[in-house]
């Protein structure tokens, strides 16, 4: 029978070969499908990593495992499926997953595994293992941080393990190989121990006392030379030399154990020469430390009379008054150096001298006899580099004295002979003042705007809020007044700015679309070293420490950023993000939530974390405040029980929310009692709340800082009708200071965050 489709075989072929281009062409398409489902599960994880939320992660990432064919991109779940562990701190299964991650053959992060593998054993105190791990890095990957890490963490783990001798051999290769690392002090202080655990006591005593050669100062100085003691007890065979009890007595002075380094320095004291004045004024000047005055000027005599040639012996003759006066001797003091300038008026203290009888006068608000003496610096030490000190103090004398026209012409010389002083943009403001309160208002707001376009630090905005005072009293016209006033100078063609997207190192790439900022961290530390590329590099550290959390190493990149050759214009003006970068909404959440509950400005919250700790949560202070907001321990306590907490231990001020929700309560306690009598002075002036409120910032942060009894005092003495002049005349500097930077931080978080 005949066919009656004679086509048929043709379509038959056609679909034949039709379905051999379809069928590769529909598991290509499916294979597509199932990469991009992956890849959209593997953007979920990395997202899931970046918020540190590892649990979800890793659920995420080991679903993935088992189906993911490519072997490379299998490695890196593994890598990061590890991390996820690591950060959970779970080590052992973070140790299996690095594992698997490096059966893949050239895994580019294979030293990075190996040492987190290692550390991980470390946790786990398992030493041994740790080593081998360690080891193998030093085999395989000779450069880069994780053999300088190995190399380092060698010495540890065999200084753990007892094995002293061979935790020696490696901290002595990583000093000779890694002269510059920051812990090469901490490796030979080991070696020191390690010495003294094999009873090798001269060796170990000469460890210490080479670590003191180098620097007297720091708590591992201290701990060296509190060793240094025991050994000379323990072991009087050891020789010991005027000199190494010297540096053990200077490294016990600076570590505040003065009765110990007087012990020290006075067995140092043996014949007239210049080892034994050195050793002398520093024992006279550990009991002045101690606040033991009559003993420092005793010493401080013998100094002097012992030893009349040395460097010390005018030193010491200095510091004889300023025990008088630390005393209350002030007439005593004064009388003293004014003997001391005559005596040595070519001595580099001279002019101090001179200064300090001006300081005592000023503090005692003997304004005249501040202002003649601060005048006898002028005429005897027409060279000195406190001149400029000189002419603003008499100015600010003559102020007190409400002599307006003398304080002008004393600003007025400094500006023209001192141009460049740091003294300058608030001698100008101060002749703003000076014009308001002689009632020459166009004066004082032409004195203003000089201070505004100068873009003098905290003076340029004071002197914008007394123009706006001044038009809203009617002294002036809007017109006549008008300012244009940016805080910050914005420059986004910054030269070196545009270099901050240079390309990198493809590994610390690869690290960061990852999401591992810890180890992009490392890396990126490493390349600095180097020295190139350091816009790009700088920029990414402070970006990975922001990620991380960490705050205050985020802003010191984002400093040494700032320095860095062209990325200021000439007028100083920056990019706005890196404006961004070095005044950061750091602990956001906290700060906005516990500043909403307590009727605070968060800003305000900020501009104080900026300036207490720079975003340090573990920021401890010389007198022993802690944390983020720098509380003292007996305020926590007391913050603490007013706040009902269960419990309290000093350790809590270090961590972020506890601090910033203690720090908040009691500075809104502070704004709210000192804005009471705020409102009390300004009520008959039509001052906008926004003005009294800023003004009650200004007294809360000064009580902050120095006390509000203090404050209350100082408010009576002073007043605050004139803002102003009563931050000036805060007698204690740091407080003064402190007003001006949290007001001048504050200014610049406004400028920044509300546009």
């Amino acid at each position: 029978m005949r066919n009656r489709n004679p086509d048929t075989k043709g379509i038959g072929l056609i679909f034949a070969v039709a379905s051999c281009l379809f069928l590769p062409l529909c598991f290509s398409i499916f294979l597509c499908f199932e990469c991009a489902s992956d890849e959209g599960a593997f953007e979920n994880a990395l997202d899931l990593v970046e918020e540190g939320s590892y649990s979800q992660a890793v659920e995420a990432l080991e679903q993935l495992i088992p189906e993911t064919k490519n072997p490379e991109m299998r490695a890196k779940y593994h890598y990061l499926t590890a991390t996820c562990y690591r950060k959970s701190e779970r080590w052992a299964k973070a140790a299996s997953h690095y594992q698997s991650a490096l059966e893949e053959d050239e895994f580019p992060f294979a030293d990075l595994a190996r040492r987190h593998i290692a550390a991980g054993y470390q946790n786990l105190y398992n030493y041994g293992a740790a080593v081998k791990w360690y080891e193998a890095i030093l085999s395989d990957h000779s450069d880069g941080f994780s053999a300088q890490e190995a190399q380092y963490q060698l010495g540890e783990c065999f200084y753990k393990m007892g094995k002293h001798e061979a935790a020696i051999r490696h901290y002595k290769r990583f000093c000779k190989d890694y002269p510059k690392d920051r812990r090469v002090r901490e490796a030979v202080y080991q070696i020191g121990r390690a010495y003294q655990e094999l009873e090798k006591w001269s060796e170990a005593y000469i460890t210490y006392q080479g670590m003191l050669r180098q620097n007297v100062k720091g708590q591992l100085a201290k701990n060296a030379a509190n060793n240094i003691r025991i050994l000379m007890f323990s072991h009087p065979n050891i020789a010991v030399i005027r000199d190494d009890r010297m540096h053990c007595g200077l490294a016990l002075y600076y570590a505040g154990q003065y009765k110990a380094a007087q012990e020290e320095l006075g067995k140092a004291i043996d014949a007239p020469d210049d080892l034994s004045a050195k050793a002398a004024f520093f024992v006279a000047e550990s009991y002045y430390r101690k606040r033991e005055y009559e003993k420092a000027i005793a010493e401080y005599t013998a100094v002097a009379t012992n030893y009349p040639k040395s460097e010390y012996a005018v030193t010491a003759q200095y510091q004889i008054p300023l025990c008088h006066r630390k005393m209350g001797r002030t007439q005593k003091a004064s009388t003293m150096l004014a003997e001391f300038a005559d005596a040595y008026p070519e001595n580099a203290l001279a002019d101090n001298a001179t200064f300090q009888i001006a300081e005592y006068q000023m503090e005692k608000e003997q304004y005249k006899k501040a202002a003649d003496a601060y005048g006898e610096v002028l005429l005897k030490h027409s060279d000195s580099n406190l001149i400029d000190d000189a002419l603003w103090n008499i100015g600010w004398c003559a102020i007190k004295l409400n002599e307006r026209a003398e304080s002008e012409l004393a600003f007025r010389l400094l500006l023209s002979e001192y141009p460049d002083s740091s003294l300058a943009g608030s001698a100008r403001f101060w002749m703003g003042v000076n014009y308001e309160k002689m009632e020459k208002w166009q004066a004082a707001v032409d004195a203003y705007k000089e201070t505004i376009s100068n873009n003098t630090w905290y003076y340029s905005d004071r002197a914008v809020r007394r123009i706006q005072r001044l038009i809203r009293l009617g002294k002036v016209g809007e017109e006549a007044a008008s300012i244009q006033h940016e805080k910050l100078k914005i420059d986004e063609s910054a030269p070196a700015w545009q270099n901050i997207n240079a390309p990198i190192p493809v590994r610390i790439q690869e690290l960061l679309s990852l999401r591992i900022f810890d180890d992009a961290t490392d890396e990126l530390l490493m390349a600095a070293k180097k020295g190139e590329a350091l816009e790009s590099i700088y920029y990414n550290l402070s970006a990975c420490y922001k990620k991380q959390g960490d705050h205050n190493n985020s802003w010191r990149y984002a400093w040494r950023l700032s320095r860095l050759p062209g990325m200021k214009s000439a007028d100083g003006a920056m990019p706005r993000q890196l404006h961004r970068m070095l005044y950061p909404l750091a602990f956001r959440d906290a700060v906005f939530s516990n500043s909403e509950k307590n009727d605070l400005d968060p800003l305000l919250v900020m501009a104080l974390m900026t300036e207490e700790s720079k975003y340090d949560p573990s920021a401890v202070s010389w007198v022993g405040a802690l944390g983020l907001i720098q509380i003292m321990p007996p305020t926590g306590r007391e913050i603490a029980q007013r706040l009902k907490f269960e419990t309290f231990d000093t350790k809590m001020l270090l961590h972020p929310e506890t601090n910033i929700k203690m720090g908040t309560w009691y500075l809104a306690g502070l704004a709210n009692r000192l804005g009471k009598h705020v409102k009390e002075t300004f009520d008959k002036e039509n001052m906008p709340e926004s003005e009294r409120s800023y003004i009650t910032q200004m007294l809360a942060a000064g009580a902050y800082n120095g006390g509000e009894s203090r404050i209350r005092r100082w408010v009576k003495r002073y007043g605050v009708e004139d803002i102003d002049e009563f931050v000036e005349s805060i007698p204690i500097q740091q407080t003064r200071r402190y007003i001006k930077k949290v007001c001048n931080s504050y200014e610049v978080y406004n400028s920044l965050y509300n546009e």
